[in-house]
């Protein structure tokens, strides 16, 4: 009887089953109607730009080369400093922990120690120093990063690294491990350019006993004695479509266009595109974003994902600065050409958006704003010629000049003034001195 019942069951389960699976045949949508939401975006920029890695985006700086107090620095452009970037992010760190060097630590490792300085355009958050290595890295005690220093004993041995904040006077060590420093290093020796250290504060040598009660923290620009040759470019300018930005919107048919002098204005109720028709700039925001912000590292690799699904790096672009707006992390990225940064002519405003800059907002795992030009720079100049800097006691009066003394700056490097000439733009090269206070300025004497 038991077994009756059971073979009756087994059989109204397979009716039922075959009935179901037939319902869920003829009432399933065919394949036309259901169309996935995604849409492919257009690609704006070329695919090269998508290829360099975080640890690079947010270092693009000259590397300092230290060894018996003489300097020579390493810039961007140069495969040495990659090869540089590349060992860093792929060392083996031990966990930070705080010290607090003696004046004779700095007097051993600006004047005697073999090592490398890194110096940020500004101060990293601390937060994302994950992204120069590719194991997660802890740096709590401090919370901004303004240069990391690599060095060695006289043996190339027992490798140290120094996470180091200017503006919080504060130190992280680990030890590191770095495959045959001494050999690599000997290599960036012979690579780097001759440069001499100014510095702004606490300069060198310390005194052991007077500077250690005040906590002395030396900071050093550097400034070549020669003219250094660098290339100028012309580039032509490209555009991009506003309608090459729509992609932004789930279905680019269902948004509505609100007229304005300025330009239109898109949207479909839960995200907003602004465009600026005369001075070629689109807004975009996400409406639904909520301000929910994640460790540096992890938005960093949110917007980087964002931009690479249009080739949205219409250039080479690296980390500039971090700003807190509105509970939640504005990240500005400035284009570099050769490896040094770009700035255009005229005043800079906080509000506007020109084509030397890309600002992102991240916020609830999302891209909360992202604000750029329609217009960028070819992939490939159509012009390049060479060019001379001023050397290093020019840099000085013109500075004396404009009323600037080397204590007002925390940095001084190489860089780019653009110059509109109807549809292109010729860089030149010129030196950039960053202030203290945040304010930039480009000396051309």
């Amino acid at each position: 009887m038991k077994e009756r019942i059971k073979s009756a069951a087994l059989f109204l389960l397979i009716v039922l089953s075959i009935l179901q699976t037939g319902m869920l045949w003829y009432s399933s949508p065919s394949y036309q109607e259901n169309k996935p939401s995604y849409i492919q975006p257009p690609l704006i920029g070329n695919e090269q730009y998508n290829q360099i890695p975080l640890h690079e985006r947010v270092a693009s700086v000259p590397v300092i080369v230290h060894r018996d107090g003489q300097q020579g620095w390493i810039l961007p452009n140069e495969p040495a400093h990659r090869d540089f970037l590349n060992r860093l992010y792929k060392a083996s760190w031990d966990d930070p922990e705080p010290v607090v060097p003696r004046p004779e630590e700095w007097n051993h490792l600006y004047q005697k120690a073999a090592g490398v300085e890194l110096q940020f355009i500004n101060d990293l958050p601390a937060d994302a120093i994950d992204v120069m290595n590719e194991e997660e890295i802890s740096a709590s005690g401090i919370n901004l990063i303004s240069r990391i220093w690599i060095r060695s004993d006289s043996r190339g041995q027992n490798v140290r690294l120094w996470l180091i904040s200017d503006r919080e006077r504060k130190v992280l060590e680990s030890e590191i491990d770095f495959p045959d420093f001494s050999k690599w290093f000997q290599e960036m020796e012979r690579k780097a350019q001759p440069v001499k250290p100014h510095f702004v504060t606490g300069k060198i040598p310390l005194d052991e006993e007077k500077d250690e009660k005040i906590s002395s923290f030396p900071l050093a620009v550097y400034l070549p004695d020669l003219p250094p040759t660098v290339r100028s470019f012309t580039y032509p300018l490209k555009q991009i479509k506003v309608e090459d930005i729509k992609w932004l919107f789930t279905d680019p048919n269902q948004i509505w266009t609100l007229p304005s002098e300025e330009g239109d204005t898109y949207t479909d109720g839960n995200r907003m595109l602004q465009h600026n028709q005369q001075k070629q700039t689109v807004v975009y925001r996400d409406l639904r974003a909520e301000p929910q912000p994640s460790s540096a590292a992890i938005e960093l690799e949110i917007l980087n994902q964002f931009m690479k699904t249009h080739n949205g790096w219409t250039g080479s672009y690296s980390l500039d600065r971090r700003i807190k707006e509105d509970h939640i992390h504005l990240y500005i990225f400035r284009l570099t050409v050769g490896g040094l940064p770009v700035y255009w002519s005229g005043e800079e405003d906080k509000e506007e958006v020109r084509p030397d800059t890309i600002r992102l907002k991240v916020s609830s795992d999302r891209v909360a704003e992202y604000h750029r030009s329609l217009r960028y720079l070819s992939s490939k100049p159509s012009d390049s010629r060479n060019a001379l800097l001023p050397g290093r006691d020019t840099v000085i009066r013109e500075l004396a000049d404009r009323g600037l003394s080397l204590n007002q700056l925390r940095r001084l490097i190489p860089g780019y003034q653009v110059k509109m000439l109807k549809d292109h733009v010729r860089l030149s090269p010129v030196w950039i001195a960053l202030k203290k206070n945040g304010e930039s300025i480009l000396l051309n004497p």
